[in-house]
């Protein structure tokens, strides 16, 4: 299993609460991992949405 790195973010309380839910809908275990899951989606979804257009 990877090492994770600790980090710390600002969110405001609107963006708490949609998280909170999000989380909770996507039956992640916390908010790091739902996070992490959003960014590896996102990732994944930027790089085929920036297929071919090189």
């Amino acid at each position: 299993m990877e090492k994770k790195q600790r980090t710390t973010i600002w969110l405001s309380p609107n963006i708490m609460n949609s998280l909170n839910d999000m989380r909770s809908k996507a039956n992640c275990k916390s908010r790091s991992e739902f996070i992490e899951q959003a960014i590896q989606f996102y990732s994944e979804y930027n790089d085929a949405m920036n297929k071919g257009q090189h």
